[in-house]
């Protein structure tokens, strides 16, 4: 992904085949792309959690603090990265009449909710992410439609408050330039239209860009410009790149 100050944020793994699987014995780490230098720097020191899925990051402006994702089994949490190394969150969500805190699955508790897709504002003032009690009431295996909701996290308060509910299947999120509006792919409603949505933050209200389950990748190239990675078809290898232009 982008970094904060331009440089191309890239993730490391190398198997050092130092345990019995793969996944166990991956070493992975982050590191930032300078496109005029062509020189490549390590953004954290030592070792990131093991993760299934580890390629969800995100800086504050001066990157000298940012959030990881680490998931398994539909089960997950995000924690703090900095150039020293990384560290739990101590925080508590409560969510649909639940609470957890997002330390509890880096310690192996059992039935602890899922949180996943954070991203920090580009003002540095808002980190935002999804939230999941699956996993705490359910057993925590592959499903469809697992139901998320949006929070807002104030980084100087650390109190995650709930501003979007019953976003199914939840996928990455990009906040605009501007710090106005939140890109992000879910499935939406009663019927559960599924497609590339945008949330206008002052007013809450969410906008359809175009209805589909199949896009990989999406960013903002202006306020009012998407441009969006989306596959074909299930069948088919090929992607195709749409620019969406959104007006009010």
């Amino acid at each position: 992904s982008l970094l904060p100050d331009g440089r191309l944020g890239l993730l490391k793994e190398c198997d050092d085949e130092s345990a019995a699987t793969s996944y166990l014995s991956t070493n992975r780490s982050i590191y930032a792309y300078d496109w005029q230098t062509m020189e490549l720097e390590r953004l954290v020191a030592g070792k990131l959690t093991h993760s299934f899925d580890p390629k969800f990051y995100t800086w504050n402006p001066e990157m000298t603090l940012g959030i990881q994702e680490t998931t398994g089994s539909y089960r997950g949490t995000i924690y703090w990265i900095a150039p020293d190394g990384i560290s739990p969150m101590d925080i508590e969500i409560e969510d649909r009449g639940l609470t957890w805190n997002l330390r509890d699955f880096l310690e192996g508790k059992e039935r602890t909710g899922f949180v996943r897709h954070p991203a920090w504002s580009p003002d540095g003032k808002t980190i935002a992410f999804f939230v999941s009690t699956y996993g705490i009431l359910e057993e925590p295996r592959p499903k469809f439609n697992v139901n998320y909701d949006l929070f807002f996290m104030d980084p100087s308060t650390l109190k995650p408050v709930p501003e979007l509910m019953d976003v199914a299947d939840a996928g990455k999120i990009v906040w605009s330039p501007n710090n106005e509006y939140l890109l992000f792919r879910g499935c939406v409603g009663r019927r559960l239209t599924c497609g590339l949505w945008r949330y206008r933050i002052n007013d809450k209200t969410l906008s359809l860009i175009e209805e589909g389950e199949s896009f990989a990748g999406y960013i903002w190239i202006a306020n009012n410009k998407v441009v969006a990675i989306k596959d074909m078809d299930i069948f088919s290898d090929g992607s195709e790149i749409w620019e969406y232009s959104i007006s009010e």
